[in-house]
């Protein structure tokens, strides 16, 4: 599978391994179809810095974003997450 990341990867020299399975509707899902814990994953969020400006975030699949961390780690007032569509548009991922 070709993407921009398994790319990157291969390019640097990486050993990496992909999972695919079928889509689920929440990180428990998730987590059971690859028979790991929740803990275990890393979620990839896009977050918006600006306009047309994103960063992605990677959060342990137990917790979540400390917004006022994350805007004071980035020295921003304001921070926002994209709907799919726009995400998407400015990564290449659903």
């Amino acid at each position: 599978m070709d993407t921009p990341a398994t790319l990157a990867a291969a390019q640097l020299g990486l050993d990496h391994e992909v999972v695919t399975y079928q889509r689920v509707r929440s990180i428990q899902e998730g987590a059971a179809a690859q028979g790991i814990a929740v803990a275990d994953i890393v979620k990839t969020l896009v977050v918006r810095r600006g306009e047309s400006d994103y960063v992605y975030v990677l959060v342990p699949g137990d917790r979540e974003i400390d917004w006022p961390k994350l805007r004071a780690h980035l020295g921003v007032r304001r921070l926002s997450l994209p709907d799919a569509a726009e995400a998407k548009e400015a990564t290449g991922y659903e």
